[in-house]
C-alpha cells in the first residue's frame, strides 16, 4: 500500500487508524484459524507456517511504514509554518 501526504490530509490519521484496526481483524482472524487447524505439527507443514511468517512480517512492517509515513507527513506540515 502505498501512501501520499495528500492522502494523509484526506482520510487524516484517524481514517488510517480505523484502516488499520479492520485489517488487523482480518489478519488475527487468519492466525487463529490456522491455530486451530488439525496435523499441523507435522515436517508437512513446514510451508503453512512459514507462509503465516511470512505474512505476519509484511504486516509489521506496512505498519511501520505508515507510522514512519504519517510522521513524516505531519513534520512536512509543519515545515510550512
Amino acid at each position: 500500500m502505498h501512501y501520499s501526504c495528500t492522502h494523509m490530509a484526506t482520510v487524516g490519521f484517524k481514517g488510517l487508524m480505523l484502516l488499520l484496526l479492520q485489517n488487523f481483524n482480518i489478519y488475527r482472524r487468519i492466525f487463529m484459524d490456522v491455530l486451530q487447524l488439525p496435523n499441523t505439527n507435522k515436517p508437512e507443514a513446514y510451508k503453512l507456517w512459514s507462509d503465516l511468517r511470512d505474512m505476519l512480517c509484511d504486516l509489521v512492517s506496512s505498519i511501520c511504514y505508515i507510522f514512519a509515513f504519517s510522521a513524516l507527513c505531519v513534520f512536512s506540515y509543519l515545515q510550512l509554518f
